[in-house]
């Protein structure tokens, strides 16, 4: 899973991207437009718990990967847009989904491209540019398909009518993951790796004065017209937590009344953006939780593990985790109260099940 964090220049991307990943902020270096990358692991304390009472060798979480961009804006001033450039596209264009930090702290040490603190500019911005980024892809994508049309090549048909109706879209400023297609029209628009199609989600960066205050109203409701979700943070005293000894960092979120970390906040907003649930597997060499688009079947969720599981798949022997706690993560317990179930290949995977993958191959 790969997150893109993009936004305006001293919006706070890389404080979010050091505070996510742990990353000392001395070690970032500014090399321009090259991204830094890394990652983080969304601890699930399901896997915590099973490894008490079966005492694996490690313990493995979902991971994700971060690919922090540097600053984009555009010149208000009428000059020359300072936009999204070809390759800066080329780098978010691979994501699985973006984050979006918008300031809102103020700080007059920490310059503003455009001189002052506007949450709403700043999030219209870039949407902005997502937008004319997709509407140049999809005109030039058209062209072509046209042109190959016009040597009668009829199976473009289908590739003009649905950039067509994207571009359209577009011009109305809707984003095409809000645009119905058939569905053999949205299998080929998503092969365009359009940015507007991506899941997005909203980090508000505010000041450390400003964690008790509501946020931005106007900012909020521009937020919600595309239902995205967001989550409001002081990104600077969240990079410094991290630096910190646990005892210290506890004592600090006590006194800021932060009473969960910045990564399972954030994973509670990637999970709900990215529709994704997590399934479980233990065992002496490890115990995991696995990341899979909601509403995944068994054999699809098979494959996170290994393809053999697929190709041989016979069936998923299944418990709630909630159901394995109350007897005591106990095997046999839970097997006298027919509490395993014995799922097939079509079974909809839910958060927090258990699952042992029986297949041959």
């Amino acid at each position: 899973m790969k997150m893109g964090i993009i936004g305006l220049p001293q919006a706070g991307k890389t404080a979010l991207y050091c505070a996510l990943t742990g990353q000392d902020p001395s070690d970032i270096r500014e090399e321009g437009l090259r991204p830094n990358i890394g990652a983080t692991h969304f601890h699930d304390p399901r896997v915590d718990e099973l490894a008490k009472v079966y005492k694996p060798k490690k313990c493995v979480y979902p991971e994700m990967h971060l690919v922090d961009m540097k600053g984009v804006s555009r010149d208000l001033g009428g000059g020359k847009s300072k936009g999204f450039s070809p390759e800066y596209i080329g780098h978010i264009k691979v994501m699985d989904a973006l984050t979006i930090v918008v300031r809102v702290f103020e700080d007059a040490n920490v310059y503003h491209p455009y001189g002052d603190i506007d949450p709403l500019r700043d999030a219209r911005e870039i949407m902005a540019e997502m937008i004319f980024s997709d509407y140049g892809i999809a005109e030039k994508r058209l062209e072509k398909a046209e042109f190959e049309l016009k040597k009668g090549r009829k199976e473009h048909e289908k590739e003009v009518v649905a950039l067509k109706k994207a571009m359209a879209a577009l011009e109305q400023e809707k984003l095409l993951q809000n645009v119905e297609f058939p569905s053999d029209e949205e299998k080929m628009i998503r092969g365009f790796q359009f940015l507007t199609l991506k899941p997005i989600i909203f980090i508000l960066n505010v000041g450390e004065d400003q964690l008790d205050d509501p946020p931005t109203k106007d900012v909020v409701e521009f937020i919600d017209t595309y239902d995205f979700p967001f989550g409001k943070a002081a990104l600077r005293l969240e990079q410094e937590l991290t630096q910190m000894e646990e005892e210290e960092r506890t004592e600090f979120m006590s006194d800021y009344g932060l009473t969960k970390s910045l990564v399972s906040r954030y994973e509670a907003v990637c999970y709900k953006a990215l529709s994704y649930i997590s399934f479980l597997t233990y065992g002496p060499e490890e115990c995991r939780a696995w990341n899979v688009k909601r509403g995944s079947t068994a054999w699809e969720a098979g494959g996170r593990i290994h393809s053999d599981i697929q190709r041989g798949f016979i069936a998923a022997e299944t418990i709630a985790y909630d159901a394995f706690v109350e007897v005591g993560m106990d095997e046999q317990a839970a097997k006298k109260k027919g509490l395993i179930r014995m799922e097939g290949k079509d079974y909809p995977v839910k958060d927090g099940d258990i699952i042992f993958y029986k297949f041959n191959v």
